[in-house]
């Protein structure tokens, strides 16, 4: 399997996973929990944005060589 195929995948599981934290902190009754998710939704979302930047920077890469 190529990186970049790999690296597909996980950026669908880091926005499948800050999708997940979203809910969670969605359905948490008190602010501590629903705090904790939150916070965990955004940093899938750092992940995401990371990951989409390597996969930009390896495509360019690909098109000099």
């Amino acid at each position: 399997m190529d990186v970049l195929e790999i690296l597909k995948e996980v950026l669908e599981d880091e926005k499948a996973g800050a999708e997940r934290y979203r809910k969670l902190a969605e359905e948490m009754t008190d602010a501590e929990s629903k705090a904790v998710f939150e916070a965990l939704a955004r940093e899938e979302d750092n992940h995401y944005r990371l990951v989409r930047e390597r996969i930009t920077a390896l495509k360019l890469r690909r098109q000099k060589c």
